[in-house]
């Protein structure tokens, strides 16, 4: 087996990796973000709210992100 084969192997397994924590990653962050923050609402009637979007400051990531339910 020549290097430049043994190197683009190397290479194949070694993206084939990285692709596949960037995707368990992904979906990690996706389920946090629809959660919200602990002790904080998470639904305005049928609606969920996802982060960074809430009714308080403390919950949402600023006071732009702030919605009025009134659900």
């Amino acid at each position: 087996m020549s290097k430049k084969f043994q190197w683009r192997k190397h290479m194949v397994n070694w993206s084939s990796g990285i692709l596949q924590l960037m995707v368990a990653n992904a979906a990690l962050t996706t389920t946090q973000l629809a959660q919200g923050k602990p002790g904080c609402l998470t639904k305005c009637g049928d609606l969920q709210i996802p982060y960074p979007f809430d009714t308080e400051t403390k919950c949402s990531l600023n006071k732009d992100f702030i919605i009025t339910c009134n659900g």
